[in-house]
């Protein structure tokens, strides 16, 4: 190799060390000694990253996966990364154009060493537009859900102090057109006043009840409501416990005063395990900014949508919803997309390039 070559190859070295650089400290454990796995696993995604941004070819994206047995939340987990260091090499290194061949990673002296083949070298390519750097995944639903589990985590919902099923109730009727924060304030005046079962809420005079839970709005209404499902539930539980027949067990949920379609589904989901994923104003903004899908289309056909797309879990349905109103909460607001949609982008919609713009 002619000197030239000798120092293309050392400038490529660095260069793609410092493109990984802000990935490695994710994937190496160095408590051992020098892990020298995790840093080949980082560099071998750089160098996929960095050769797509210099040749174009976004099906390189699929050579990570060559003889590997990753999972698809694995392999999602993945394709973010190198869909991250593309956007840095074009911002980093827009005046590299040469390919990386092979990579090659080595202890000496007791530190971590990488060197590269260098490849062939290609014309200035026009940064392309990020959201088209891969293909769209075949299920872009599970995508969604891989992409903000990476995110933000695991959310631990439902969100109560007690974790008993008639919390989780008395939550689902009070939040109804109200937001949770006014919701934990009726709940604090409940248990402060000793009514945290169906059977107290049957005792309490209705001018009390009203008074209790009026931060969460709808006061009267709503009071009316809890006592018709505390009446329902004390006779319910035990069977609604035992039955796997999660429609008919919808269907009786619906026919109680007070009850729609997403306060059914989000009781039978978090309060007795059922598998029924719940639809909301959440999850309509998401499916069509995100999705490409149809916000306003009926509940039953968007949550049909959603549940064959996934495996039938109730574990995972309460955790996808629960990362959906993480994202909304945070990042897809009302008045439009903000940092994070543009991390998890799954299908690019009219919709989201016009909040964004």
């Amino acid at each position: 190799m002619n000197a030239d070559r000798i120092g293309q190859a050392t400038r490529l070295s660095s260069a793609l060390e410092r493109l990984c650089a802000p990935v490695l400290p994710e994937y190496i454990d160095d408590s051992r000694g020098l892990d020298l796995i995790g840093r080949r696993i980082v560099y071998q995604m750089g160098m996929i990253a960095w050769n797509i941004a210099v040749t174009g070819r976004r099906e390189l994206a699929d050579t990570a996966f060559e003889n590997s047995n990753l999972d698809e939340k694995q392999r999602t987990m993945v394709r973010n990364e190198i869909h991250a260091l593309v956007k840095k090499k074009y911002a980093d290194f827009p005046d590299y154009h040469t390919a990386i061949r092979a990579i090659s990673v080595f202890m000496n002296n007791g530190k971590s060493c990488l060197k590269v083949q260098i490849g062939d070298t290609f014309p200035a390519l026009p940064t392309p537009v990020l959201e088209e750097s891969f293909p769209p995944p075949a299920n872009p639903i599970r995508a969604l859900y891989d992409r903000l589990f990476a995110i933000y985590g695991e959310q631990h919902w439902w969100p109560c102090k007690s974790g008993s099923r008639w919390e989780i109730v008395t939550g689902a009727i009070l939040t109804q057109n109200c937001a949770w924060t006014n919701v934990e304030k009726a709940l604090v005046n409940l248990e402060n006043a000793g009514i945290v079962s169906p059977e107290a809420i049957l005792k309490t005079p209705d001018d009390t009840l009203r008074e209790l839970i009026r931060p969460a709005g709808f006061f009267k209404q709503k009071s009316v409501y809890l006592k018709s499902v505390a009446q329902f539930f004390i006779e319910n539980e035990k069977n609604f416990l035992q039955s796997n027949d999660v429609w008919a067990l919808r269907k009786r949920l619906l026919a109680v005063k007070g009850i729609g379609r997403e306060t059914a589904d989000s009781i039978l989901l978090y309060a007795f395990q059922k598998p029924l994923f719940v639809i909301d104003a959440y999850t309509r903004r998401v499916a069509e900014r995100h999705l490409n899908l149809d916000g306003t289309m009926p509940y039953g056909q968007l949550q049909k949508i959603f549940m064959d797309a996934l495996p039938i879990d109730v574990s995972l349905y309460g955790e996808y919803h629960a990362l959906i109103v993480a994202l909304c909460k945070q990042s897809c607001l009302k008045s439009g997309c903000e940092e994070v949609c543009s991390k998890i982008n799954i299908v690019q919609t009219d919709k989201q390039s016009s909040l964004e713009e």
